[in-house]
């Protein structure tokens, strides 16, 4: 049985859960510190980037996905969503985002070019079909590693 979704990443070895305030304490500060050295990710440099940092936000344990800033959190959620190949209409549905275009733009090619999604059919750019899914890379700056 092929696995679907996050799981696939192997993040979290097996039978320990962990609550998303401590996802955000261990993968963010890994995020930030690779993110910002990937160009073409424009990622922002006053994103929260320490444990300290983070635990220093008010409320960042109610609202601990708020830590991310919008283009961080885009650009992760594009590449959780890509564990199993995503067309990108179905990632504009999700992000609720209208512009085709901007959103290539500003997430998918700046992804594409740090080698963390590919696309599923490269020959055919404009193929119907086409699907965006995460790489080998992707997945180990996904799971921080």
């Amino acid at each position: 049985m092929q696995k679907k979704g996050l799981g696939i990443y192997n993040c979290i070895p097996s039978g320990k859960r962990k609550s998303g305030k401590t996802i955000i304490l261990e993968l963010v500060p890994s995020w930030h510190q690779k993110g910002t050295k990937l160009k073409t990710l424009k990622w922002s440099d006053n994103q929260a980037g320490t444990k300290e940092e983070i635990q220093n936000i008010p409320s960042w344990h109610e609202k601990h996905t708020k830590v991310l800033q919008k283009k961080t959190r885009y650009l992760m959620g594009v590449l959780a969503l890509a564990s199993t190949p995503v067309k990108l209409d179905e990632l504009l549905d999700w992000f609720e985002y209208k512009s085709r275009k901007a959103f290539r733009d500003s997430y998918l090619e700046p992804l594409q070019q740090a080698g963390l999604i590919a696309k599923t059919n490269p020959d055919k750019p404009s193929d119907p079909e086409q699907r965006y899914v995460i790489t080998e890379k992707g997945k180990a700056f996904f799971c921080g590693l």
